[in-house]
């Protein structure tokens, strides 16, 4: 077991700990090829989350690192740490034999935490008034900082509401209710927080009374697929079936072995497959760059495409951010993009004439009577609106306000008013939705093929 202290001295150390117990090392005592088997998957495991993460695998390794003479076992396992420069340490015994007396030390702490890290190294319990296991329990103190993940209660991207699933009567009421508790003044002060509160009370009615569908989370498909995989798949749900109908046995069983061997025969196969579909591509983005321009430039884009899981290093302009600071990077980017620049291309008589004519079209309109807007002209611009629009920042469409009484619309005139009498249109609907489209035929998730 490990025992991780949280202190304050440390809130500002990014630190992402992957603790893994090797259950199945323990479990194979004298099959070499099973062994390896699992410290290959260990392998792939550090490979994956060793760029970004510490690593600290901890358990029952079934062989004592600190011993002189290994055998093919321990040699595998020793090159494993080699290779990735795992640390561990030598504690006293930790595996008692049949008679109760302590023997050898196979439970190990394999990292690459660096020291500082560390407020104590590993520790053989032996002193527990307890213990019902062979083995003496094992523990280590580190530094680190864990952040919760919470789902959020709703997704930040709702749905549309579909109107032929909402009693329009019930709605109309709801809104009705609503209104009576809004602001019944508009002025110059709480125009914008009024406009805000009549746009979410009518959106909030609609979508609590919109029914809704669970979602749902397929399994994640297959990356490759061929004749090979295929015939694995069907061999390993074979081998399942018959493993399942015996009782699904355990320990020295034929069929339990069919299971794990063809379950080992089709991770092996998608491996070998997504690593050539790799190889292919690499291979043709060198022969294209010889050959082919336009594609190489094509395969190129898709490999940028794929996104990696993070950045290392971020250049704007002859600037370098690294690790922590890349968000710095962002920020001075879109920042250098929002100052004015000089442009020789720019033409500055042009842009002195458009402002001196914006000013006079505002002296001219400034102290002019606007005749007012009445009830009947706002219904009658409401509904020469399309039906069957996306919805805006605040979920809201059309069909909104067509389905309200006359008491919305009352509501909605005072706000019309006060845009023609003060000549400022409220901040709360200048706010616009973001919606990106996919430029070419590929997956529209993905940064560098979308636009705005």
């Amino acid at each position: 077991m490990a025992d991780s202290h949280v202190t304050d001295n440390m809130a500002a150390v990014n630190l992402s700990i992957m603790e893994r117990t090797i259950h199945a090392l323990s479990g194979v005592s004298g099959n070499v090829t099973e062994f390896c088997d699992c410290v290959g998957q260990l392998r792939e495991i550090i490979l994956k989350y060793n760029t970004d993460n510490y690593i600290l695998l901890g358990g029952d390794f079934n062989e004592n690192l600190g011993g002189a003479h290994g055998s093919r076992r321990l040699n595998y396992l020793k090159e494993l740490v080699n290779d990735f420069d795992l640390k561990f340490e030598n504690s006293g015994e930790t595996y008692l034999d049949p008679r109760g007396n302590e023997c050898t030390e196979i439970d190990f702490y394999l990292y690459n935490v660096p020291s500082v890290l560390i407020t104590s190294r590993k520790v053989v319990l032996n002193d527990l008034r307890t213990n019902t296991s062979d083995h003496y329990p094992i523990k280590v103190e580190l530094l680190c900082n864990f952040t919760l993940n919470i789902k959020p209660e709703e997704s930040v991207i709702r749905t549309r509401v579909n109107w032929r699933t909402i009693d329009k009567h019930v709605y109309s009421i709801r809104v009705k209710d609503g209104l009576a508790t809004l602001e019944t003044e508009i002025d110059d002060d709480n125009v914008d927080e009024a406009v805000k509160d009549f746009c979410e009370l009518m959106s909030e009615s609609a979508s609590n009374l919109a029914s809704r569908r669970k979602p749902f989370n397929s399994k994640p498909k297959l990356k490759v697929w061929n004749p090979e995989i295929r015939n694995n798949v069907m061999n390993m749900k074979s081998a399942y079936k018959a493993w399942k109908r015996a009782g699904k046995p355990r320990g020295e069983s034929s069929l339990l072995n069919e299971k794990n061997l063809a379950e080992r025969a089709l991770r092996s196969s998608v491996r070998q497959a997504i690593a050539k579909k790799d190889y292919e591509l690499k291979q043709k983005i060198i022969e294209s760059r010889k050959y082919d321009y336009r594609t190489f430039q094509k395969l190129v884009n898709s490999q940028r495409n794929k996104q990696g899981r993070f950045i290392t290093d971020l250049y704007v302009g002859n600037q370098r951010y690294q690790e922590d600071k890349i968000l710095c990077g962002f920020h001075d980017h879109f920042e250098a993009l929002g100052q004015q620049a000089a442009n020789d291309l720019f033409d500055n008589v042009y842009d002195e004439i458009v402002n001196i004519e914006y000013e006079l079209t505002v002296n001219m309109n400034r102290n002019q009577y606007v005749q007012p807007v009445t009830k009947i002209e706002l219904e009658k611009a409401v509904k020469s609106l399309n039906t069957g629009k996306a919805p805006d920042v605040y979920n809201m469409s059309v069909e909104h306000l067509l389905n309200c009484e006359d008491s919305t619309f009352e509501y909605l005139l005072k706000v019309v008013f006060h845009v023609f009498a003060s000549g400022l249109f409220p901040v709360a609907l200048k706010r616009g939705v973001v919606t990106l489209f996919s430029k070419t035929k590929v997956n529209p998730m993905f940064q560098g093929t979308i636009g705005a």
